[in-house]
């Protein structure tokens, strides 16, 4: 169900104009036919599914945006009307019987987040939606630089993490027989140390996986290696003797300000105490899409494919259920979930037959923004790849990192605004991971780094 966006962020959309009122202070709709454009645009109550549904081609892309916006009844042979105000100037600009159905093409030009209003007229009275589109700003981000790592084979890179006080970059590679671990200079990308642990992997689910987490204080690497969790002594360059827990749980790693590392994946989520390999909680729930955990450390969300994306939200302390949403009812597969950096919100990245993104209120489970990133044929497919998150320094952008392109939430808004195209549109960017540095983000596709700004 497409639903409207919480009151509280109405002050971010258009806002739809009201009928006149005639004299008996009644909502008077509008004439049909009539006048196109000077008539204002109805009001109504959110638009059900079970009166019409309203999907749209493209909802981002670069300029100039151009898409359809379909509007198909629930039941045909209804007596419906529609209206749509397609241009954000608050009247009606395409008016008519609904019939089985209608397609109206929309377009626009300056770069930014823009809304389509649709309503449908019943016997009921109007009920009315509004689609969120974004035109894409290509001169908002700058590769600031790039690096070429001749010596890891495309496939086989698996880790990436970056140090407390975002100088550093971490990568993990994964060979048959050895996890490569490279130190680089996050504004050179040039090596400090490189270390290469033999690795006797189990054919167990984490076989061939690796994650990377920093300590807290920035003096540990924490390490999946595939049958083990172990960590390592940063300015040694060395290991620390001793596994600190299952690697069949270490696909995802995240650690919180009091030390607490979390590992989770296809057999659930720990939460171990990493000085000792004490398992501090435990939950075996399916998370093979990954969790994201909040700047405050109070909560996880753990995301969930096995029939359907969905995610639940944890008490990272217990990591008991709080509450667990459907992101999509139909077929459809979780790809990434990350926190505003308040904790307030829950940004979702998944897949149908298209990508789609979806924000959530994490104290209500309340859905405050839902928009498609791109068309199916953009897409890869269901089990293409994950898609790793991180949150900018200043806490303004939170980045997606997907096989069809890089994604910058505006955390103001709640959207997605600003993306930099995948690898069929010859940008590099496209897959497997990203951290953030002090000033920029890193993306790490195949065997090439990037470090991009956001400018605005």
């Amino acid at each position: 169900m497409v639903r409207m966006p919480s009151s509280r962020f109405w002050p971010l959309l258009s806002v739809v104009a009201f009928l006149q009122c005639d004299s008996s202070g009644t909502t008077a709709p509008p004439e049909s036919p009539g006048p196109i454009g000077p008539t204002p645009f109805p009001s109504g109550v959110p638009l059900s599914d079970d009166v019409a549904t309203v999907a749209t081609t493209l909802d981002f892309d670069d300029p100039p945006l151009t898409g359809i916006v379909r509007i198909t009844p629930a039941i045909d042979g209804l007596d419906l009307r529609y209206a749509a105000d397609l241009n954000e100037d608050g009247g009606i600009d395409e008016v008519g019987s609904l019939g089985l159905g209608v397609a109206l093409a929309y377009r626009f030009e300056e770069p930014g987040v823009h809304h389509i209003a649709v309503g449908v007229e019943n016997t009921q009275g109007w009920q009315t939606l509004q689609r969120t589109v974004v035109v894409n700003d290509p001169a908002a981000t700058r590769v600031a630089l790039s690096r070429w790592f001749d010596e890891i084979h495309p496939e086989d890179f698996t880790g990436l993490a970056s140090d407390a006080d975002r100088s550093a970059v971490f990568l993990a590679t994964n060979g048959f027989d050895s996890i490569q671990l490279l130190n680089l200079h996050s504004s050179t990308f040039q090596a400090r140390w490189e270390l290469t642990l033999d690795s006797a992997r189990s054919d167990g689910p984490g076989n061939g996986t690796t994650a990377l987490s920093l300590s807290p204080d920035g003096a540990v690497l924490y390490a999946d290696i595939g049958d083990s969790l172990i960590s390592l002594d940063i300015a040694a360059a060395a290991p620390i003797p001793g596994a600190i827990g299952p690697g069949d749980r270490g696909r995802f790693l995240a650690t919180r300000a009091d030390g607490s590392l979390y590992a989770g994946g296809e057999q659930g989520i720990l939460r171990i105490d990493p000085t000792t390999g004490t398992i501090l909680a435990q939950r075996d729930e399916f998370t093979d899409a990954g969790f994201a955990l909040s700047a405050d450390g109070r909560r996880i969300a753990a995301l969930n494919s096995r029939f359907r994306c969905s995610f639940a939200i944890l008490d990272a302390d217990t990591l008991e259920e709080l509450w667990e949403i459907d992101v999509e009812t139909g077929r459809s597969e979780c790809a990434g979930a990350a926190f505003s950096p308040s904790g307030l919100f829950v940004y979702v990245i998944y897949f149908t037959d298209s990508w789609h993104f979806a924000a959530f209120n994490a104290e209500t489970s309340e859905r405050v923004g839902q928009m498609t990133l791109a068309n199916r044929d953009e897409g890869f497919g269901f089990s293409d790849v994950t898609s790793p998150t991180a949150v900018a320094t200043n806490g303004r952008y939170v980045a997606f990192a997907t096989s069809i392109g890089a994604f910058f939430v505006d955390t103001g808004t709640n959207l997605p605004i600003y993306r930099i195209n995948g690898i069929d549109s010859g940008s590099p960017i496209g897959c497997c991971n990203v951290t953030a540095t002090n000033d920029a983000f890193v993306f790490v596709t195949s065997n090439l780094a990037q470090r991009v700004r956001v400018l605005r």
